[in-house]
């Protein structure tokens, strides 16, 4: 709603007509419904961005688009409307006792002087926005209430709470697991709400989070309140008029539901921190949402990775180009190239928009139980890495020294141009596959690679050059931190087996040491620790990873896009291989 005239000193929101729709602004009647739901809690502020932000201007739109995931952060209520979700079925929810379901202030309460505001919790740059709805006076929704002749709005009624059974069934209608939404652009019963970019640091910024119906029916579990369980899911704000808001992520059949759907781990649901950390899985959150325009993909990732960008509407994708080379600056984490799909137009190692990270991590391989008795002791790890146990690695181990001394991790990018450093393996022979799917637009090929087994990749489009010049194509492996301190952790264990003093902990017939709770065995401890760092180890060089095609012509190297992950392991690690840093377009 962006008529100035109505917010100008302050919207009466109650006094504006809503049996008209035609006039007066668009969803006035979902701002009633929700003003009076947030006095109902027992609130005096109530900030939506549907009218809360004068879009007309540059530097209101931009502060409030950098600022949006504090302000959920610092509120105490979020309220979800899902005006696509029916209500419970009949007689399947009971009405809450007065006390709690409903929590008017006290008419002595509402003549008092409203209270000094926090600016800094919610306020926009103009002070005017953040705090309009509720200046009218509450006794008119008193007066609404008790007269029942006058209209009367859904959201006055009192609260709801349904049995858990009948609960956990409607959320698995309308929140099916991500797994059955794969397919671009069309969800099975979702609520447009789960599908929408800006509602995603709603759903993770915010301390509380309720949800209510297409009727403005409350979609909560019901417990009762004399219990332990109900103490913790229970807020009980310090102003002794709020209502006991239960935050909905704290019950298990909603957190099941929002998990299956959303993707984002029930520990980020609730204690979720913002910063550039985790990035694709991050982006793997946002990659099925979609905005109405193209430059908010970017734009309502902002707070979630801890980071400002000017707001410039009209760039289109460059928007999500500028957000990976600001994060960039604040991480070292290389999951940010682990994409596939079309490719930035400003640097073919980025991605065009957040719907390239889609695809879901690998699984880890069946051998990955650190009770596997083939990885059970150092020297089979070394036996199944390097074939036996004393040779091959004793002469990895300068080579592994001076790679860690002379290329550490690194990246930068600089006018659209970015250096990395990474493992190449190039490849040597290319084979077209045939498609056992009828119709199959895409290109398949085995590629045989230097160090690595043969692998496949599939393209959009045809690669004649792949075909007849595999010699230019290499496929590489990002030098990251992690990598590094694989290495690190990997010249420990060599050193420890070198070290006569330290054989018999390694013998493949150790015995189990039992550890009691006052004495703790040293060579159990080191046991223990050395099995982990050995599973480390073992990640790297034995499990599939992700690599990436690239093409060298005219000594130039760019990224080629493909339409799926391309995965690798290694056929054997060649120690002798060097870390090279490239420039990339």
């Amino acid at each position: 709603m962006d008529n100035t005239d109505l917010v100008e000193e302050g919207i009466r929101i109650l006094r504006l007509p809503s049996s008209k729709p035609s006039a007066v602004p668009s969803g006035v009647e979902k701002l009633q419904e929700f003003c009076c739901l947030a006095a109902k809690c027992g609130f005096r502020w109530a900030w939506s961005d549907t009218c809360c932000i004068n879009k007309k201007d540059y530097a209101e739109t931009s502060e409030s688009i950098n600022y949006m995931f504090l302000w959920y952060h610092g509120s105490d209520l979020t309220i979800v409307y899902l005006d696509d979700v029916e209500d419970v079925e009949d007689g399947r929810f009971s009405v809450m006792d007065e006390e709690d379901g409903n929590c008017w202030f006290e008419d002595a309460e509402m003549r008092k002087p409203l209270p000094p505001s926090d600016p800094s919790a919610l306020q926009s740059s103009s002070g005017t926005y953040a705090y309009t709805f509720l200046t009218e006076p509450y006794l008119s929704l008193h007066n609404r209430l008790r007269d029942r002749t006058s209209p009367q709005l859904r959201s006055m009624q009192p609260d709801t709470q349904v049995e858990g059974p009948y609960l956990d069934a409607h959320l698995n209608d309308n929140f099916p697991n991500v797994e059955d939404c794969k397919i671009k652009g069309k969800y099975r019963k979702l609520p447009v709400w789960v599908t929408r970019g800006w509602t995603l640091q709603d759903m993770i910024a915010s301390k509380r989070l309720r949800f209510y119906s297409k009727n403005w029916t409350l979609l909560e579990e019901f417990i009762d309140s004399d219990t332990d369980e109900a103490e913790k899911m229970i807020s009980i704000s310090s102003f002794r008029h709020r209502a006991r808001l239960v935050d909905h992520r704290a019950s298990a059949i909603w957190c099941n539901a929002l998990v299956n759907t959303t993707g984002v781990p029930a520990r980020d649901l609730t204690k979720f921190e913002p910063g550039a950390k985790n990035v694709r899985a991050r982006l793997q959150w946002a990659a099925r949402r979609r905005t109405e325009k193209v430059e908010d993909m970017a734009y309502c990732l902002l707070g979630i990775f801890d980071v400002t960008l000017p707001v410039m509407y009209g760039e289109g994708p460059r928007a999500f180009f500028r957000l990976q080379e600001e994060l960039l600056k604040h991480t070292g984490d290389t999951s940010l190239f682990d994409w596939c799909g079309r490719s930035s137009s400003v640097n073919s190692f980025l991605a065009y928009s957040p719907e390239c990270f889609i695809e879901h991590n690998l699984s880890s391989p069946s051998f990955d139980d650190p009770t596997d008795s083939t990885f059970s002791t150092t020297r089979n790890l070394f036996s199944a890495i390097f074939g036996t146990v004393w040779t091959g690695f004793k002469g990895a181990v300068s080579q592994i020294k001076h790679i860690m001394k002379s290329t550490p991790p690194s990246h930068c990018l600089v006018n659209g141009e970015l250096t990395l450093s990474l493992f190449e393996h190039q490849v040597r022979r290319c084979e077209r596959l045939k498609s056992s799917i009828p119709g199959d637009p895409y290109y398949h090929y085995k590629l045989k690679v230097d160090g690595l087994t043969p692998t496949t990749v599939t393209l959009a489009s045809q690669a004649s050059s792949l075909m007849d010049r595999p010699t230019q194509y290499y496929l590489c492996r990002v030098w990251d931190r992690h990598t590094r301190n694989v290495f690190q952790i990997f010249l420990e264990l060599i050193e420890y087996l070198l070290k006569d003093s330290w054989k018999g902990i390694f013998r493949s017939n150790d015995r189990e040491v039992v550890v009691d709770d006052e004495a703790v065995d040293p060579e159990s401890k080191l046991r223990e620790e050395m099995q982990m760092k050995r599973m480390q180890v073992l990640e790297f060089f034995k499990y599939p990873f992700p690599v990436f095609l690239i093409c060298v012509e005219d000594g130039r190297r760019v990224r080629v896009s493909t339409v799926n992950r391309v995965i690798a392991d290694y056929a054997k690690f060649d120690f002798t291989m060097p870390v090279v840093t490239r420039l990339f377009r």
